[in-house]
């Protein structure tokens, strides 16, 4: 459901996990920055991604779409529920899960601001969020880190 509500209001230089869009997609459009004499590239690698996203900024993100308190609150549940390590539960005031299936969704609405802003300033760029390879086969590990890869073109 909030995939179906979300995706079409994404950027669309974000080809990171979404529906019809596939990081190596990202590059074909990106081969022509060359030719027209963009020859800078910047990678951007978060490893703390998931462990520092801002709550209020994200479910901000989220209410500027979704309207429905119920659904709301529940976003809020689940981005403060948690996590059990070594048996106990540890309240979480930032980040966000990783590896669930929410994950790659909530990391496109937080970084979609980026995107514009990066768009706007006329930079040519792809931004892509990469799981770990074990992830990416579907093994079902949770992932431990992100890497937010994007190339641009430096003024």
């Amino acid at each position: 459901m909030l995939q179906a509500l979300f995706d079409p209001t994404l950027s669309a230089y974000s080809f990171g996990f979404r529906p019809g869009k596939r990081a190596h997609a990202a590059v074909r459009p990106s081969q022509s920055y060359v030719p027209a004499g963009k020859d800078w590239v910047v990678d951007l690698d978060s490893p703390k991604f998931f462990d520092r996203v801002n709550h209020d900024l994200l479910r901000n993100r989220i209410g500027q779409t979704i309207r429905d308190q119920r659904v709301r609150g529940l976003m809020g549940r689940y981005l403060r529920a948690g996590v059990i390590v070594e048996g106990l539960v540890s309240a979480s005031a930032e980040g966000t899960r990783q590896g669930g299936p929410r994950s790659p969704l909530l990391a496109n609405i937080y970084l979609d601001a980026l995107d514009r802003e990066l768009a706007q300033r006329g930079l040519a760029f792809r931004a892509c969020l990469k799981m770990p390879a074990a992830v990416e086969r579907g093994s079902g590990r949770a992932a431990t880190t992100a890497e937010i890869r994007s190339c641009r073109k430096a003024r």
